[in-house]
């Protein structure tokens, strides 16, 4: 890993000095790696962790839903390091869809 990937939270940037290219991954795309690099891994998604979600106005709190997504989204990032970057909605049913994932319907609809 060489730093930020620069497509979207959670890639990083990656050299093969064997094929001597450049390229981005997710930790999910990873295979096997050293504690070493385990730790830095760990690091980088915790300090490339999206923000909470805005309140609805500058007077308002976070809707404690909107939070508890938020945090299970945040929980699944930093196990895969995938985030999207967009809260989307099912194209079936328009329940929302968090943006750790990149799929078009919910788990009912797939």
């Amino acid at each position: 890993m060489t730093g930020n990937g620069g497509t979207f939270p959670g890639r990083m940037a990656a050299w093969c000095p064997e094929g001597q290219v450049g390229y981005n991954v997710s930790l999910a795309e990873m295979g096997e790696m050293s504690r070493e690099a385990r730790y830095y891994v760990a690091g980088f998604l915790a300090g490339n962790q999206p923000g909470p979600p805005p309140p609805p106005g500058p007077d308002d709190d976070i809707d404690p839903a909107d939070l508890a997504a938020w945090q299970a989204a945040t929980s699944r990032f930093r196990r895969t390091g995938y985030w999207h970057g967009r809260w989307r909605t099912c194209q079936a049913c328009g329940c929302v869809l968090l943006p750790d994932a990149d799929a078009d319907h919910c788990r009912e609809h797939s």
